[in-house]
């Protein structure tokens, strides 16, 4: 049964002898649906034509399907762009960062090898070293400091997109030696690949078979020398990247984990 509240007077109807004059309650079964539709239509149109909406009805119902439009609109707008914002954004970076308790320094990965990681962290998706370390990195005449990444490209580096961002080249070309484009005559000066972000190529004004030169401030001269590391190195550029983030563009540079370890502040060879 449906219960519907009708002011007697409004309607043209009357009210139950000794009943209160005003609101009552009009008691119907599902079979008069159709009056609810009348009573319905009979607000919406027009007092002096029934044979059609008012002007007013007309324009405030415009109205609302105009404002709810625009709303779902913009929600879906501002979804899309959150959920692309997130996917950048989280692609470049992994979920849990591992370090030694020196991070700079990092550690040996003769004591922690992968795959005691795995075990320990059986449920995640995957698990790739790396090294990180603050250098400038410097090509004819321009200079820039840059976050250089040591990776394994054997691993794809898929924790941090860089085989899926590549723009040119390729990611295993880090592990090969090159020559440069401009090399002394009768010398055969082949030197690692290094991968740039596409912003940070244009910053160096570098193209693919620049020499560049990575040298690292962190490193003190003569311990890392001593055990292996380096200071300033050579690198043939062999590829960029682009992420779509531009501090991920213009401050990232990409080498193979062996080299990129020889910038650790305490070069560690394993």
């Amino acid at each position: 049964m449906i219960k519907i509240p009708l002011t007697f007077r409004r309607l043209g109807l009357r009210a139950p002898s000794g009943g209160k004059r005003g609101t009552t309650i009009l008691q119907m079964g599902s079979s008069n649906w159709w009056f609810l539709q009348w009573i319905a239509w009979r607000n919406l149109v027009s007092r002096r034509n029934r044979h059609g909406l008012s002007f007013m009805t007309t324009i405030s119902i415009m109205g609302v399907a105009l404002g709810v439009a625009a709303l779902i609109i913009v929600l879906s707008v501002m979804g899309g762009f959150e959920q692309e914002l997130k996917e950048k954004m989280l692609r470049g970076q992994p979920h849990v960062e591992v370090l030694g308790q020196n991070a700079v320094a990092g550690f040996p990965m003769r004591e922690h090898s992968l795959q005691t990681f795995r075990e320990h962290f059986p449920g995640v998706a995957g698990v790739e070293p790396f090294t990180q370390a603050d250098v400038v990195m410097k090509q004819g005449k321009h200079l820039s400091a840059v976050v250089l990444f040591g990776i394994d490209p054997n691993l794809k580096a898929d924790i941090w997109s860089f085989e899926r961002s590549m723009a040119t080249g390729r990611l295993e070309a880090i592990s090969d030696l090159h020559a440069p484009i401009i090399a002394p005559e009768g010398v055969d000066s082949r030197l690692p690949g290094v991968i740039l972000g596409e912003a940070l190529a244009g910053q160096l004004g570098a193209e693919i078979g620049d020499e560049i030169t990575i040298l690292s401030p962190q490193a003190e001269s003569s311990s890392t020398v001593i055990s292996g590391g380096t200071v300033s190195r050579q690198y043939v550029m062999v590829g960029t990247f682009q992420t779509g983030l531009f501090n991920y563009d213009s401050k990232l540079a990409v080498v193979s984990l062996a080299e990129g370890r020889k910038f650790m502040p305490e070069y560690e060879p394993s």
